[in-house]
């Protein structure tokens, strides 16, 4: 924006105010230049900001502030701080602290115990430049994911939850209708040799349906090819796992490439699911899972989806602790919802099929 702006005054003061002509490539190294000559200062400044890591200084003393400090420790840009003894409470001592240690980042605490008697001398440290946010805030912009263990609801509600955009609703769901039509023209051919390997490699149904829970609560029939052998839940229901020995052969190369989902594309056609948003869980795991993971219903605000947010940055869950572990995915997605996010997505589950991932 800066170098267009740029280019455009220069135009102006050759023709406007510099009567004397000027020749066309005269004119024209000098509009090349200005983008090179106003970008050139800033990314150095960038990268002299860059040469060292950011330091931040954590305040509090509670769970998610050691999950933080253990996660900042692990090659990230930043450099980890903590007051030595007691927390400063005197405007003037966490100001010289911040002074001396060159702090460019307050975390504060979550606790509101723990928060009341050093909020305001935080604020007093602005002047300095340096930048206050709580730890759950800190923890959400920096992993993209939210800390369901450690926030309450008005946390949860502080950013609000909105369904009822209708044009960015309607944009999705022509986007879905249009592409799902696609992928099932595109995909017709290897579709057809998935069947067929499934039918010559095995006995039983070439297709699994399983009843799973979508937006709102609803439950529907998912659609997938069968990958694991007709027995698999005989002793009923069992977690997936990453390697899972009730695949069958031909299963393990479908997972891998993901053709076994290509059927869930008639639930994206009648609306049941979207290509992203949450992976769709069974009611038998719902249950258990509502009743152990704070907010786990909240991810059904939104229409489930093929591929989703906790699929391009995890690999298979096979248990609570993963599920609570995608559940902060799931749930950053439904609070930062943006059809932009939505491109980002299907375009790291497209290079991550194409890899042959799981």
């Amino acid at each position: 924006m800066v170098a267009s702006l740029a280019a455009a005054a220069t135009l102006s003061f050759f023709y406007l105010v510099y009567y004397r002509p000027i020749g066309r490539y005269a004119i024209a190294a000098a509009v090349a230049l200005t983008g090179p000559l106003v970008l050139l200062p800033r990314l150095a400044v960038l990268g002299v900001l860059r040469s060292r890591p950011a330091r931040v200084l954590l305040l509090g003393r509670g769970p998610l502030a050691e999950k933080l400090e253990e996660g900042l420790r692990r090659g990230t840009p930043y450099e980890v701080v903590r007051p030595e003894g007691e927390v400063p409470t005197a405007p003037e001592t966490l100001a010289g602290l911040c002074r001396a240690r060159g702090i460019d980042e307050i975390v504060l605490p979550g606790d509101a115990r723990e928060l009341a008697p050093v909020l305001l001398p935080a604020l007093h440290c602005l002047p300095l430049g340096c930048r206050i946010r709580s730890e759950a805030d800190f923890h959400e912009d920096l992993w993209s994911a939210v800390p369901v263990d450690h926030v309450g609801p008005d946390w949860m509600l502080s950013r609000g939850l909105d369904t009822s955009n209708h044009v960015a609703e309607g944009v999705k769901r022509l986007t879905d209708v249009v592409l799902a039509l696609l992928i099932l023209v595109a995909l017709a051919p290897f579709t057809l040799l998935a069947v067929l390997a499934i039918a010559v490699s095995s006995n039983g149904p070439i297709f699994f349906r399983q009843e799973r829970v979508g937006r709102y609560g609803r439950t529907f029939r998912i659609w997938k090819l069968r990958t694991m052998r007709v027995d698999a839940e005989a002793a009923g229901a069992r977690w997936a796992s990453d390697d899972d020995p009730r695949r069958t052969p031909v299963g393990r190369l479908l997972r891998r490439t993901r053709l076994d989902e290509v059927p869930q594309v008639a639930n994206i056609l009648v609306g049941e699911m979207s290509f992203v948003g949450p992976r769709p869980e069974r009611p038998e795991f719902v249950a258990e899972l509502e009743a152990q993971l704070p907010y786990y219903a909240w991810r059904h605000f939104v229409r489930p989806g093929l591929t989703g947010w906790a699929q391009v940055n995890l690999p298979y869950g096979s248990s609570v602790e993963d599920a609570r572990r995608k559940l902060e995915y799931d749930l950053y997605y439904v609070r930062h919802y943006s059809l932009l996010t939505d491109v980002l997505i299907v375009l790291r589950t497209a290079t991550a099929a194409l890899r042959g991932a799981r």
